[in-house]
């Protein structure tokens, strides 16, 4: 099970109606500092769509789902929206693909995953004139989306009072829950793909809504719900109900609870242990200032009093259970300087005192939280520049340790008009954390994601020389991969500049030892870092000639040229000699020698080499360097003498 917590009450998603109301909006905008360790922004939604509602899990092969509603940017209403899904696998994000028919409302849906097995579930409402259904799409192991099913149907035809959830045991098997005219609703998707018939778990004398769900890795789960009396929805009526039922692995669900009866309570929320303890917690008015509350079952017990977590002013609230025993809670609440993103504890049986994440600018809204099987848990919420913008934040604390720092992933997105982000945030199996929200404007409202990649890129395979040559041109190359985009490649031959890609080449020009350091870098930043040796020893000299002629006139001939320049380059210092041959004859008519440095040397040439006077005729210079590390390739340029 991956915890996901809903963030707020689901707005009404008719996004044509929405668009109306856009006025001039500032561009999007960077976080003034990038976030470390989090890949570029990316957008996920089509180009001609308005798309909001984001919600995302990943499954245990460690793909993750995004899912959001969509709505034709040309329609001007009707049967325009529907919701879309993409997947990122094998490193990639996949196209939008369409998990349902076009409908005139679709709420926001709500997605879960088995951290073990499984598929990843999407469940969402969706209405006409004639009413709401409530409909499940599942994600096979081939990738592939199953038809929509649907699970059940409601009298309201604003399919946003659904107030639909989703939440999965470790093995995959899903629990869906809804509120369908003013009762909670139960199915369960088992691992065959068939679906349970819908059972009612809260009170037919109540008018049920907000709904929260949780479900433990073993299946346990519990839901909880805010009611009234039954009156004429939506109320009010004199009093407030917290309701709940729970259901232990493999069996039915039980009987409602009344947990707790108030002038006021806020929507509350659930979180069940691994060892199957319940543990719920809501806003609670009634008493001056205001409170967060919470009561707590263990499993095949009783609940709990009622007892405080924090005073105050306190707005919607989010909780996880962590293994051992831990329960964290997140919570907006209003203090001097604005709406602040509280958090707290409940260790070895007692709540902690609460602390806010820093830094916050404030009003902040819509926090949630996640946590996976190792007890790593995110927090993500709305937060507020000083002119009102919204942007979203995250914060992480990994299993065992404290919370890091807030991380800003997004510049401000939207004005201060428009509704919320909605940020989402997923675990995968490997400890990477993606996050979704909208990106809301006067232009185009797109579903945007990042993730904060927590593994390093893979070096698949390195080829490198184990030995090279001075002045010899050798080539490296790197394989490598990363499940969250591309990677680049350097590869330090010196304290100089490293050479960049994943396939180089390069000259030595001394012999040695060299540790060459590659360094492969993912999209968010993380290195991995390897050494590779290679043994330089020094090369035979190179030596190529070049004549700026082929023919001289003889020693006393009154023509010119008499001379020919040869020009010689060579890699290293070495005794170069010029030997002259009669062209197509091997004995030696003359000889001359030089030691040259390495570089460009020339040679001036004439009719008398080495002391003899050469005749008219044909003749070849044959070219040689040599020095301690061996002789050159032979080097054969035609020379004529004429008279």
């Amino acid at each position: 099970m991956q915890r996901v917590v809903r963030a707020s009450a689901p707005a009404i998603v008719s996004l044509a109606v929405a668009g109306s109301l856009l006025t001039a909006v500032p561009t999007a905008a960077a976080p003034v500092v990038e976030p470390e360790g989090w890949t570029p922004t990316a957008t996920l939604s089509g180009t001609s769509d308005q798309a909001r509602g984001a919600r995302v899990s990943a499954d245990a092969s460690g793909a993750v789902s995004a899912v959001w509603v969509a709505t034709d940017r040309a329609s001007a209403g009707g049967a325009s929206n529907r919701l879309v899904a993409s997947t990122h696998a094998q490193g990639a994000w996949s196209a939008p693909v369409d998990l349902s028919a076009r409908a005139a409302e679709v709420s926001a849906p709500a997605i879960a995953s088995g951290h073990a097995g499984g598929p990843t579930t999407v469940v969402w409402g969706q209405a006409s004139a004639a009413g709401s259904t409530v409909l499940a799409s599942s994600r096979s192991t081939s990738g592939t989306w199953s038809a929509p099913v649907a699970l059940g149907t409601a009298a309201t035809s604003a399919a946003t009072q659904l107030d639909v959830e989703a939440d999965a045991a470790a093995d995959g098997n899903t629990t869906a829950t809804w509120v369908a005219d003013g009762v909670v609703r139960a199915a369960t998707r088992a691992l065959d793909g068939t679906w349970s018939s819908p059972v009612d778990v809260s009170p037919a004398d109540q008018y049920a809504y907000r709904a929260d769900l949780d479900v433990a890795d073993d299946g346990s789960a519990a839901v909880t719900w805010r009611s009234n009396d039954r009156g004429a929805p939506p109320m009010p009526a004199p009093e407030d109900h917290v309701g709940a039922a729970t259901r232990a692995a493999g069996s039915a669900w039980a009987e409602p609870v009344e947990v707790a009866t108030t002038d006021d309570v806020g929507d509350p929320v659930v979180a069940v242990a691994p060892d199957g303890t319940t543990t719920l917690a809501w806003p609670d008015t009634t008493v001056e200032g205001g409170s967060l509350v919470s009561a707590r079952r263990p499993a095949g017990g009783s609940w709990s009093a009622p007892e405080t977590v924090a005073t105050g002013a306190i707005g919607q609230a989010a909780l996880v259970a962590l293994p051992a025993g831990r329960v964290t809670a997140a919570w907006i609440q209003d203090v001097a300087a604005g709406s602040y993103v509280f958090h707290a504890d409940r260790v070895d049986g007692a709540w902690g005192g609460p602390a806010s994440f820093y830094p916050l600018f404030g009003p902040a809204s819509d926090v949630s939280l996640v946590v996976d099987a190792s007890g790593s848990t995110a927090a993500t919420w709305v937060n507020r520049d000083p002119a009102g913008r919204p942007f979203v934040q995250v914060a992480r604390r990994p299993a065992g340790q404290g919370w890091v720092a807030v991380d800003d992933l997004t510049g401000p997105i939207t004005d201060r008009r428009l509704p919320s982000p909605e940020p989402q945030v997923a675990w995968d199996r490997d400890g990477n954390l993606t996050s979704v929200w909208s990106r809301i404007n006067g232009v185009d409202n797109t579903v945007q994601t990042r993730t904060f990649d927590a593994v390093a890129p893979t070096i698949v395979s390195v080829d490198a020389p184990a030995r090279a040559k001075t002045d010899r041109r050798v080539t490296y190359s790197v394989t490598a991969s990363d499940a969250w985009g591309p990677v680049s490649a350097t590869w330090g031959f010196s304290e100089l500049s490293p050479d960049a890609g994943t396939s180089v080449r390069h000259t030595y020009e001394r012999p040695g030892t060299y540790n060459v350091r590659l360094v492969v870098t993912d999209a968010a930043g993380n290195e991995t870092v390897r050494f590779v040796t290679t043994t330089v020893s020094w090369a035979r000299p190179g030596l190529k000639v070049r004549t700026n002629r082929r023919a001289i006139h003889r020693v006393g001939s009154p023509r010119s040229p008499r001379t020919v320049r040869a020009r010689i380059a060579l890699t290293q210092g070495a005794k170069v000699t010029v030997e002259v041959k009669r062209a197509g004859r091997s004995r030696t008519v003359a000889r001359v020698t030089k030691r040259l440095a390495a570089g460009h040397r020339t040679l001036r040439l004439s009719g008398r080499i080495g002391g003899r006077t050469l005749a008219v005729g044909r003749y070849t210079l044959v070219v040689r360097a040599k020095n301690g590390h061996g002789a050159s390739r032979t080097v054969k340029v035609p020379l004529r003498v004429k008279r």
